[in-house]
């Protein structure tokens, strides 16, 4: 990816330019030497505090740039830090080509529940083979570190068009389909994200002008399949995620499901319509019990002029109550294909 631009520093809560893992379990965060606000354990009540413990990684990440990786991968710059690892664009000198590479920290590289997250990772993205889901296409491990090479993608996240409003509705409609496309069939293969959000979302543009949706960042995804789910070590109960995307049964530590992703697409479509999530604090603890205890707003109530059939598609994928909502992406994905027919027939 070229897309440069600094994360959450002074722009967005977690935002992260590209695949870096910003789970909100905050020990997430490895420690910093001499211990500051980014030390496991360290107390996060706020997004802010968040973000003041990532903008510190992102100053050790940038400290690296000119290393060669396995001496083949120069880092160049940095495209995005989150609790986990940094991402790097890089230029591969056996290949000739730029990459990015996907680096996890030094302080969670001999930690085994990261490294088999990491590793998780890779298979997942790598096992779904989507058009719209990120190509890796390595892991390497070198001199105690392990990194992932990924495709290098040319674009931006999602929230910066949501946060300058640069999307038309038919980019909605297009982000929508292609988005739920990758959840569909990363469900299919019994993989759960659970952490769709703008920043995962990752937007290429074509010359003419068509767009290309890349989802990011399977670090957290739970494997269902009882082959795989053995790898899977998050604690049951335990909340995991980014929590204005993250759905009421998520936010009260519940088994995640397909739902979960459904549930976080429609927050994201919500907030790219409206330019705000359906829900936000800037209080973790108040946001969570915001989520499971008040119903969504309804998005008409903010966006009166959209089509009746696209806002009550993604009111049905915000339900509270999961039998309510869409029962898989691919019907959600449905819904906003016959609602964008409907407005072209209408010229709307």
């Amino acid at each position: 990816m070229v897309d440069d631009r600094p994360g959450a520093a002074g722009a967005a809560p977690h935002a992260s330019g590209q695949s870096v893992g910003d789970d909100t379990t905050v020990d997430a965060v490895p420690t910093a030497p001499g211990g500051s606000s980014s030390e496991p354990g360290a107390k996060i009540d706020t997004l802010e505090d968040l973000d003041e413990a990532l903008e510190e990684l992102r100053q050790r990440a940038r400290a690296r740039i000119g290393e060669v990786l396995a001496g083949r991968y120069e880092l160049r710059n940095v495209l995005g830090t989150g609790g986990a690892g940094a991402v790097f664009a890089a230029y591969d000198r056996e290949l000739g080509e730029r990459v990015a590479v996907k680096l996890l920290h030094a302080a969670l590289a001999k930690n085994a529940e990261h490294i088999a997250r990491f590793e998780r990772e890779a298979r997942a993205a790598s096992e779904i083979g989507h058009p719209s889901v990120v190509e890796v296409r390595t892991v390497v491990r070198h001199h105690g570190e392990l990194f992932m090479v990924l495709e290098l993608l040319d674009g931006e996240a999602l929230f910066y068009p949501i946060a300058e409003r640069r999307l038309s509705l038919g980019d909605v409609y297009e982000v929508g389909r292609q988005l739920l496309g990758a959840l569909d069939a990363a469900h299919a293969h019994g993989i759960i994200h659970r952490d769709v959000k703008p920043e995962n979302v990752f937007l290429c543009r074509e010359p003419s002008g068509a767009l290309t949706v890349k989802l990011l960042d399977f670090g957290i995804a739970k494997m269902l399949r009882r082959d795989v789910a053995s790898t899977f070590s998050t604690l049951e109960g335990m909340v995991v995620g980014t929590p204005q995307y993250m759905s009421p049964q998520m936010c009260s530590g519940e088994p995640a499901n397909p739902g979960a992703d459904i549930w976080a697409a429609g927050a994201v479509l919500f907030h790219a319509l409206t330019g705000q999530p359906p829900y936000d604090d800037d209080h973790i603890g108040r946001l969570l019990i915001k989520i499971v205890s008040e119903p969504a707003p309804l998005i008409r109530e903010l966006r009166p002029d959209l089509p009746e059939t696209l806002s009550a598609a993604i009111d049905r994928a915000l339900h509270r109550d999961p039998k309510e909502r869409w029962t898989t992406a691919r019907e959600f994905a449905d819904a906003l294909a016959a609602s964008a027919r409907t407005g072209r027939r209408s010229g709307s």
